[in-house]
């Protein structure tokens, strides 16, 4: 609902290592702003795994209830 609002792309990937497939897709495109939640099911701190190089990268961070 959030992408949706703010006319943002919204990408869905499963994976047993999901901050590769995010620094993997920061690497190769123009990303401004990250928007992570967390389901409550299990929780990773991506933020501190993300390889933010960049400044102009805000990282958004929202928790499902």
């Amino acid at each position: 609902m959030i992408s949706k609002k703010s006319d943002a792309k919204m990408l869905v990937y499963f994976s047993d290592n999901p901050v590769e497939i995010l620094n993997n897709y920061i690497a190769r495109n123009n990303v401004k702003h990250i928007v992570l939640t967390n389901s409550g099911i299990r929780s990773i701190n991506f933020e501190d795994q993300l390889n933010v190089e960049s400044e102009e990268i805000v990282i958004h961070n929202y928790k499902c209830k």
